[in-house]
């Protein structure tokens, strides 16, 4: 008994150097699982978690609007033919750009395992523990630009005391939309594990691999403001100019999906 119990033990040995030499995985890399023995268990695999998404760029912020220009003075060399000149409407601001969508996260790596179970009576069957890495969270959608501000509106001209006309201000422009916040990205799927074996069916403790959350939707731009003020009116009986509307908030992004969670192993008989 005692001969048995060491020949086991140093074959397990052998197996757990020779299982995690011989793994395939994604991309001929070999760090994506690890040897981390437990009490109980003989083998113990642990997927590596897909990479997270990357966050979406922030939309850029909408320019303010130009002010309105001021009124001159109208020609002419005597009192009675100068005439008043209405001052320039200001434009509006430009809305704020759309935050980017964050990108999907990676998929939990696919693992595969060969194992040979020795087959004995008073043996028990191989326990191998496999732990499939999550996939990667989505990333976060970027913030939506601000609206610009809308442009002062330009004053009336006063050309004196004689003129016939009255001049009006411009009008203040109007404030740019709020840019809409990006999508998050979706989750990535959890990964999957593939046990070929040989020999007697080994006892196989499996975690689900769980899919990665979404990203977080990005937040909305703001409100550009109106023009600060219309412009003023440049003789008596003239009309002070119309103040320029808010722009409105942009939408927040919505929520990635989650991926999909998947069955941590997968039994091959060889």
């Amino acid at each position: 008994m005692r001969d048995d119990a060491m020949e086991r033990r140093g074959f397990i040995r052998r197996l757990g150097l020779m299982t995690v030499a011989g793994i395939a995985a994604p991309m001929g890399a070999l760090a994506d699982v690890v040897h981390q023995p437990r009490q109980g268990v003989d083998i113990d695999f642990s997927g590596t978690p897909g990479a997270d998404g990357a966050d979406g760029a922030p939309g850029k912020a909408g320019v303010s609007g130009a002010n309105g220009q001021w009124a001159q003075c109208g020609p002419g060399g005597g009192v009675v033919k100068r005439h008043a000149t209405n001052g320039g409407g200001a434009t509006s601001g430009t809305d704020g750009g759309n935050g980017g969508d964050g990108g999907r996260g990676a998929d939990g790596p696919n693992v595969t395992l060969d194992a040979t179970v020795k087959t004995s009576q008073s043996a028990r069957p191989l326990a191998v523990l496999v732990a499939a890495g999550r996939g990667g969270k989505g990333g976060a959608g970027g913030a939506g630009g601000d609206g610009g501000n809308g442009g002062q509106g330009g004053a009336g001209d006063h050309c004196g005391a004689y003129h016939p006309e009255s001049a009006n201000g411009g009008n203040g422009g109007n404030g740019g939309n709020g840019g809409n916040g990006g999508n998050g990205g979706d989750g990535g799927q959890g990964s999957s594990c593939t046990l070929n074996y040989r020999g007697q069916t080994p006892m196989v403790m499996a975690n689900v691999a769980l899919g990665g959350a979404g990203g977080t939707g990005g937040a909305p731009g703001a409100a550009g403001a109106r023009g600060p003020s219309p412009g003023r009116s440049g003789v008596p009986g003239g009309m002070q100019g119309n103040a320029g509307s808010a722009g409105t908030i942009g939408k927040t992004g919505k929520t990635g999906q989650p991926g999909t969670a998947r069955p941590s192993v997968k039994l091959v008989a060889k």
